[in-house]
Formats: C-alpha cells, structure tokens, sequence
C-alpha cells in the first residue's frame, strides 16, 4: 500500500515493564484494524500482536523477562500490507533489578504563595538510587485544580526528583498531594501529606 507510514514510539530505558505505542498512516490518514507484531530480542510483549484502532494508534507492554543487568537491545514493530513488510526499529537500554527494599520519599512545604514552591524526594532499590522512574503526584483541592509541575516528575541518576507547585492566582485553598512510582513490580506510594495555598487576587489599585 502507497503511502503508508509506520511510527513507533522510541523508549530510551525500559526499567522492567514500559508502554510501547506507535501509529499506523495511509497516505497521512489514520487506518484502523492493522495488525502490529512486536519483537525484540530481550523484550516480551504483552500482547505481541496488536491492532491500531479508529486514530490509528496502537499500544502494549514491554516485559524485561526476570531479572538481569541493563544492557543495549532494539525492538521492533512490523506490519505485513498484502506483500509488502514495513517495520521500525528503536534502540533501548532494558534491565530488571528486583528491591528487596524499595524506598519513595516526598517532601512538601507546609504553605505555598503566589511564587509557588518545590516539592522534591528520591526513589531507592535497596538503599541504591533508581535513575528514570516516574513519579506521579495526585492532588485533592476543592477547586479541582493540577497544581504540580511537572507531572510526572522523573528521577536522575542520584534518584532525586524535584517538581513545583504552582497555584492560579486567587487561589486560596488547603490541598493534600500523594506521590506514587512503580520500581519493578513494587508500586510505591507516600503521602497524603497536607499543604496550605495562598494565593488570593491583588486589591484593586485606584478609585473608580
């Protein structure tokens, strides 16, 4: 088929398990129904075969098998339109180390002006610093409203993250924030911790 184009979504690191996604175009269109085969030489995939849907998008999960140091593998998407193969291949770096001892801390201020603040914490495996793990904030506010940015938040190679709380102005509001990761199969959760936001709108300046 002329014109069509295979995207896939390439993951630097795969710590365990990651999402996989990628789309399938005909002739800069969405198609649906096109069966997707996943492959890697490391990788398992679940499910290994996948069928876009009505946008064109596809997606599953990349399994490391047990557990093993990181090291360089490549996955790849392949899709057979009548006698013709188009694939695309990405390279990652894939690993699974298993905590016996797995460690997420949050730390939060107790209030928060118009300024905003920051809200930072690590992630640990076995008191060892995890590099590249999400970390993913909920927050409870009467108004509804995302305060956190950037959420998620990822941890470098010390395992810190930091992120910031930015409240609108006119905002005046207590909030809890929760943080959660997932560090192999162990999903981590600290919080809710409570946070005061202060941020009411400025008075009118002048006289009417």
């Amino acid at each position: 088929m002329r014109g069509s184009k295979l995207e896939l979504e390439c993951v630097k690191k795969i710590r365990c398990r990651a999402e996989i996604k990628g789309r399938f175009l005909c002739k800069g269109e969405p198609l649906a129904g096109v069966k997707v085969t996943l492959t890697s030489p490391l990788l398992d995939f679940e499910p290994a075969e996948v069928y876009t849907n009505q946008d064109g998008y596809f997606r599953t999960s990349a399994v490391v098998p047990g557990e093993r140091p990181y090291e360089l593998t490549t996955y790849t998407a392949r899709v057979e339109i009548g006698s013709r193969m188009i694939s695309q291949t990405c390279k990652t770096v894939v690993g699974c180390e298993r905590c016996k001892n797995p460690r997420l801390t949050l730390c939060t201020p107790l209030f928060v002006g118009c300024e905003g603040e920051e809200i930072t914490g690590e992630v640990l495996c076995d008191h060892r610093p995890v590099e590249g793990v999400n970390v993913y904030f909920k927050v409870v506010s009467s108004h509804g409203e995302e305060y956190i940015l950037p959420n998620p938040a990822v941890t470098k190679a010390d395992g810190t993250y930091t992120a910031r709380i930015v409240p609108a102005k006119g905002k005046v509001d207590i909030i809890t924030i929760t943080a959660t990761a997932e560090v192999g199969d162990e999903q981590l959760k600290k919080g809710p911790f409570l946070v005061v936001v202060k941020c009411p709108c400025p008075p009118h300046e002048g006289k009417e």
